[in-house]
């Protein structure tokens, strides 16, 4: 199913009716409250116009949003890069980020599916030790390039 905005996500839809039903009862609430819930209808708002910004410019290149992007980096990548090509460019040169990639693909390693393929960006892996290399000798590679264990 595809939506004309994120204003018509299921959950988009589920958080506004309930910020419209705590609205009403605003005055029920302490005066800190009040002003969170004013701060989460604009953070909501800031958000649905982040993801209908992102696939106006990037939604043609197939490009997805999903949870693991920063939603401040991309409205910043947005805001700073206005044609398709030049977002598509700076959404790239995000994903080549080591750290930003390493932090996006960590809820992976907990799934045994994606552990084979994950290897190239384990951080335990990334390097070999000086200790490593001289107690394994020259080839201590195997075909894929990771250490291997000596038993």
């Amino acid at each position: 199913m595809t939506y004309a905005s994120a204003r018509d996500l299921p959950i988009f839809v589920e958080l506004e009716g309930k910020r419209r039903a705590l609205r009403l009862l605003r005055w029920l609430l302490p005066g800190e409250q009040r002003a969170k819930l004013q701060e989460f209808g604009a953070q909501l708002e800031e958000l649905a116009r982040t993801v209908d910004d992102f696939y106006s410019r990037l939604g043609d290149r197939h490009w997805v949003m999903h949870e693991s992007l920063n939603v401040q980096h991309i409205r910043a990548l947005l805001d700073e890069h206005p044609s398709p090509e030049s977002a598509e460019s700076a959404l790239i040169h995000l994903y080549q980020d080591g750290d930003t990639l390493r932090w996006m693909v960590k809820g992976c390693f907990g799934l045994p599916a994606m552990r084979p393929r994950l290897h190239p960006l384990d951080p335990r892996r990334t390097r070999l030790s000086r200790r490593q290399v001289l107690l394994n000798g020259p080839g201590a590679h195997c075909g894929n390039g990771w250490l291997r264990q000596r038993r």
